[in-house]
């Protein structure tokens, strides 16, 4: 049975698998950070994603431009600017 912290270390630890589309990893980001943080502020709800997302992206190129250049303010925004 999963519970709120084995949420809490899928998500800490999850990687961008290889081949894995952008929008596929940001939206099990989202589910895993849901399970995980449910209860709290929506501000925090769209910060902590869309760092790990930012963190982790493979695309070294892509995650420079995108919070530097574009700056979203949560992961929908960045994926967005990742996949244009």
């Amino acid at each position: 049975m999963e519970t709120r912290k084995t949420f809490i270390s899928k998500f800490r630890n999850r990687q961008q698998k290889p081949g894995e589309r952008v929008e596929d990893y940001a939206a099990e980001l989202k589910r895993l950070y849901d399970k995980a943080h449910s209860k709290r502020n929506l501000e925090t709800r769209e910060e902590d994603p869309l760092r790990k997302f930012l963190d982790v992206l493979a695309y070294s190129d892509a995650q420079f431009h995108v919070e530097y250049v574009k700056e979203p303010e949560n992961i929908d925004e960045a994926v967005v600017q990742v996949v244009i």
